[in-house]
């Protein structure tokens, strides 16, 4: 297989051909999650290294630099020409930012995936300039402010190239371009009034034998026609802004995954049963809601899909070392067949999960360590298929559900977009035939196992959780239609399915028992592609449920109450995962048509 790997830049608003690069520029609002004051609108540069592979363009890492942009004035030459190592605020009101998902190495300095601040350090006694990285938690922590950079310490200190007496430059800009002789190395240019400062940027892992540029729109990496698939997730205050996102859907989010860090094992999976004991008696009770042992594979792959739903992955964010841990541990559960975790009852769906949060690992990532993971587990997952039909809880089983499909088909789904995995389209036409068998003509209803009949109920639980109250599976078969290329516009079925959730939205009513977090999880994901007024009014529904449900006391905090059908089964683990993904929508999956 031949691999050709190209560089390229997003452009907001203006693109300029530089040969065998691009840069560009256009208006961003700052990253989330660092340290700052309202300062309108920004810069924002980014590039992208995309692997082809087979054909297919990928996304294999990114980085992005957003500042402010302020005018060269001449009074400032007389100050850099005094200044003995100082460091200065390199932009406008506000820090200037740059993160990557990828390890880099920059000036031969070698700086991990992240956030960072960065600041310009500049002596005039010699002329010496070198940019800092500063770490935003320490940032917060020590309460430093963008307009007194001078007092910031620390940092990865990266030297830069400085040249003085060229054409002032105002304001200041930032560029790209590809050194047409070491094609994996991008150069950065910054300048400023007479100064021009340089460094190379070489992702790490590279060796590759060509580099392209080429004109991208606007979303490369970031949304719809972007060639990352799960590019969204690294921009997603930017993705999620167009779609009804919220400051308090976010604090959610945030509050979700710091409740599923801490009550992560040590052993890096997440105990359905015993997760309360990483709790702090410290802060108050121990929480409660234990779920069944048995579904620990299943629930860990759901706590890794919401960490990875974020962008964060074992390379890059705030819990990158959680990620890691449960992903090494998730892969050591499978086995040679390539099945995660042991064949008890219903293991399909803990196999399914895993198997979707390893593709997506690997798709985020093209970490190697998690490639064959995944390969495996797509697999398993297409043996198990019955021919021509669809899945349940054993290997070709002869017997098929609605429930268990849905996994199946997300995880293939997933597998497909991540790139460089052998994922036939049979398997999933197949699924499209078996919903089409189970949706009922008349009414748009997807059933069970049977054509639009209604939810199943676990045994003991139909009175107080009324299976009429939930559209789960017609979610679901909203979600493989869609999948397989049904239109929203023009499909018969979809209309009638996504009128029928329209009727059901959130709601969070112990006493008519219509909590179903399981259905909320599938119907957000099909509303989302549905788009248009039904997806704003169900989205607005869930987010008001899922911010008030949120407890928001002691070892609690952040966490959801299991108090749907299934939370006997997955606990509160299983509850907090699935809600933190309902408020993730904004920007986990692309539309499959952008025109929503």
């Amino acid at each position: 297989m031949s691999l050709k790997t190209m560089v390229s830049i997003r452009a907001v608003t203006l693109v300029v051909s530089l040969g065998f690069g691009v840069y560009a520029h256009g208006q961003d609002p700052a990253p989330r999650g660092i340290p700052s004051r309202p300062a309108g609108g920004r810069e924002t540069l980014q590039g992208a290294w995309t692997t082809k592979v087979d054909g297919r363009s990928l996304v294999h890492g990114h980085c992005a630099f957003s500042y402010g942009r302020p005018e060269w004035r001449v009074a400032a030459m007389e100050t850099l020409k005094t200044s003995k190592s100082k460091r200065w605020r390199l932009g406008k009101d506000d820090w200037t930012t740059f993160e990557s998902n990828t390890p880099l190495k920059i000036g031969g300095v070698e700086l991990e995936g992240g956030s960072y601040l960065v600041v310009l350090e500049y002596s005039a006694e010699p002329v010496v300039a070198s940019l800092v990285f500063l770490s935003p938690s320490t940032a917060k922590s020590r309460r430093w402010d963008a307009s007194r950079a001078d007092e910031t310490d620390g940092g990865v200190v990266v030297p830069l190239s400085v040249v003085e007496g060229a054409t002032p430059q105002s304001p200041l800009t930032f560029a790209f371009s590809v050194d047409a002789k070491d094609p994996i190395r991008l150069n950065l240019s910054i300048a400023f009034g007479p100064y021009r400062f340089g460094v190379p940027i070489v992702k790490e892992g590279g060796g590759f034998a060509s580099v392209e540029a080429f004109s991208l729109n606007d979303s490369i990496g970031f949304g719809p026609g972007g060639t990352d698939p799960f590019g969204r997730r690294f921009g997603k205050k930017r993705n999620a802004q167009s779609e009804g996102y919220s400051p308090r859907a976010q604090a959610a989010v945030d509050a979700g995954l710091e409740w599923l860090k801490t009550h992560q094992s040590s052993n890096g999976s997440w105990d359905a049963d015993g997760f309360m004991n990483n709790g702090d008696k410290k802060v108050g009770p121990l929480c409660d809601g234990p779920g069944r042992p048995h579904f620990d594979v299943g629930v860990s792959g759901l706590e890794l899909l919401a960490f990875l739903g974020t962008g964060t992955t074992h390379r890059l964010g705030a819990h990158k070392e959680c990620v890691r841990n449960g992903l090494t541990w998730l892969a050591a559960q499978q086995d040679a067949e390539g099945c995660f975790g042991p064949r008890t009852h219903q293991y399909t769906y803990n196999h399914a999960i895993a198997t979707l949060a390893m593709a997506e690992a690997w798709g985020l990532t093209r970490a190697g360590v998690w490639k064959s993971p995944a390969q495996k587990g797509v697999d398993f997952a297409m043996a198990a298929q019955n021919p021509y039909r669809a899945w349940r809880y054993d290997v070709k089983s002869g017997d098929n559900d609605v429930s268990v499909t849905g996994w199946m088909a997300m995880a293939l789904r997933s597998a497909k977009l991540a790139g460089g995995l052998v994922v036939p389209d049979d398997p999933m036409r197949n699924a499209h035939d078996f919903i089409e068998d189970m949706t009922d003509r008349d009414t748009g209803r997807t059933g069970y196992t049977k054509r639009g009949e209604r939810p199943v109920r676990p045994e003991g639980k139909a009175i107080a959780f009324p299976a009429e109250e939930s559209e789960s599976l017609t979610a679901i078969g909203l979600l493989i239609r869609i999948y397989n290329g049904e239109k929203p516009q023009d499909s018969a079925m979809l209309k009638a399915g996504a009128e029928l959730l329209s009727k059901r939205p959130p709601v969070f009513d112990t006493s008519r028992g219509m909590i179903d977090m399981y259905y909320w999880y599938f119907g957000t994901l099909a509303m989302f592609q549905v788009g248009g007024d039904q997806w704003k009014q169900w989205n607005a529904r869930m987010e008001d449920v899922a911010v008030k449900a949120q407890r928001t006391d002691g070892n609690f905090s952040g966490s959801w109450d299991p108090a749907d059908a299934w939370g006997e089964d997955g606990g509160r683990v299983y509850s907090t995962a699935m809600m933190t993904m309902c408020l993730e929508v904004y920007y986990r999956y692309d539309r499959v048509f952008s025109d929503r």
